[in-house]
């Protein structure tokens, strides 16, 4: 069994075409999440929302995860390689966001004294919900997307 498939270039187009539609589309949900954040003016918030505008590796992480890969795959056309290293980058930014607001909230519960946190069933149906989700894409991807036999 082998994980590794060729794509025919209607499936690429396809996932770049999605690509360019998305990444504006996370551009909008980051800048909504730090406006309403700093319009609710709660001082937790303010606090954890002034930590991650004020690091210089968020702004890196949206430059190199969001802008540059839309404006790669604007100018690359059909390039496989540009493509992948867009690809690369977004995911990239994905873990430097993610990474960025989890070190916020650690610093802002070490400097407002301890804390403690318990995961809730929501939280955890979330996760399996997520990760099923993955599963049911690929799956679904796997069968349906035009693939060349290799």
């Amino acid at each position: 069994v082998t994980f590794i498939a060729e794509f025919e270039p209607i499936t690429s187009d396809w996932l770049r075409r999605g690509l360019l539609m998305l990444l504006p589309v996370i551009l909008l949900f980051n800048i909504f999440e730090f406006a309403a954040a700093l319009y609710a003016g709660d001082v937790d918030d303010l606090a954890g929302t002034n930590l991650i505008l004020a690091n210089p590796i968020f702004w890196l992480g949206i430059v190199l995860g969001v802008i540059v890969p839309f404006v790669l795959l604007i100018w690359a056309g059909r390039n496989r390689t540009i493509e992948i290293v867009a690809a690369v980058l977004i995911l990239l930014g994905v873990f430097v966001a993610k990474t960025v607001t989890l070190v916020a909230g650690q610093a802002i519960s070490f400097l407002m004294g301890t804390a403690v946190y318990k995961p809730s069933f929501v939280e955890f149906a979330g996760v399996i919900g997520i990760v099923g989700l993955a599963v049911l894409l690929f799956i679904l991807g796997n069968r349906y997307l035009p693939q060349k036999k290799v």
